[in-house]
């Protein structure tokens, strides 16, 4: 059975027969539920991607001398083809050995797009039912109560571009050690396309939104388990880039209400100049450098894999 066909057959029998016991009482709650399942689903790889990057991004400076290293022996003229092919090895090597030792791999930052197909295979099957299925018709969610038409009010689908936009604010404030350019036309880019988004999206049927709206309900638990440093301990996250640390879970308090409302321009200038100088004191990261790691070769001279 097809991955559409498989969704409509199970979304028929939540509620048709409910899950475990539960009657989830409508169409629309059951789109809802089944959005908040779905983002479950690909939470557990969404983080294991974000910690990968994470640990990726803490031996940037290694990688990055590794290459470099790399690229001199490639175009060093004095050195043979065989010699080349040593060095070559040998770094690589020394990369694996590196990424081994923090425990991240190239490979590991695409894991999330694995459950993409899952999840958007999901709008096509309730698209489905929407078409086919006649008592969505009479089925409510919210202020909506025909499933098969669009939200004649608009405020579906402003409601998922808002839920839209809070997910990936509160993704992106966990990422602003990094301010490039790039980046910065990007983040204005999403922002841009989710107010867009709202009129090419308005025509569809409400069914989806409901969908939609559980999607990124359920999408919020990710950055909130990121600001929990506790969790992100239990689980071996390292620390976000600085400038977000500052913001988000800083080590240092902000100023107490007592500051904001009672201490004096010289004080609050003081206090201010404090908080500074200890989180610069922080911002500075020691990083290791290659000749702090070992290459290590196998006995039986094999590859790593």
């Amino acid at each position: 059975m097809r991955p559409v066909e498989k969704q409509v057959e199970i979304m028929r029998s939540w509620r048709n027969d409910g899950l475990l016991g539960f009657d989830f009482g409508g169409w629309g709650h059951v789109f809802f539920a089944y959005g908040i399942l779905m983002r479950l689903f690909t939470l557990i790889p969404s983080l294991y991607s974000n910690r990968n990057a994470l640990r990726m991004a803490r031996i940037g400076p290694q990688i990055s001398e590794i290459t470099n290293n790399q690229n001199k022996a490639k175009n060093d003229r004095t050195l043979s083809t065989a010699e080349k092919r040593v060095i070559k090895d040998g770094y690589n090597r020394m990369k694996y050995a590196l990424m081994k030792k923090h425990g991240c791999a190239q490979w590991k930052s695409f894991l999330a797009m694995i459950t993409a197909p899952i999840t958007m295979s999901a709008f096509l099957s309730i698209r489905r039912l929407a078409m086919y299925e006649t008592d969505l018709e009479m089925a409510p969610f919210l202020w909506v109560k025909d499933l098969t038409m669009p939200d004649p009010t608009y405020l579906l689908p402003a409601v998922c571009a808002g839920m839209f936009l809070l997910n990936f604010e509160m993704n992106q404030r966990m990422q602003r050690g990094a301010r490039s350019s790039s980046s910065m036309y990007i983040k204005w880019a999403v922002r841009a396309g989710s107010v867009v988004g709202i009129y090419f999206f308005a025509m569809q049927p409400a069914a989806m939104f409901a969908y939609w709206i559980g999607l990124s309900t359920a999408g919020l638990l990710q950055p909130i388990l990121l600001r929990s440093q506790p969790f992100r301990d239990f689980f071996g996250f390292p620390d976000p880039p600085q400038a977000a640390k500052a913001e988000i879970i800083s080590e240092i308090k902000g100023p107490s209400l007592y500051e904001r409302l009672f201490a004096s321009k010289e004080e609050k200038a003081r206090l201010a100049k404090e908080r500074a100088a200890q989180r610069e004191e922080l911002s500075k990261q020691k990083y290791e450098k290659i000749e702090d790691c070992d290459i290590v070769f196998d006995e039986d001279g094999k590859k790593p894999k």
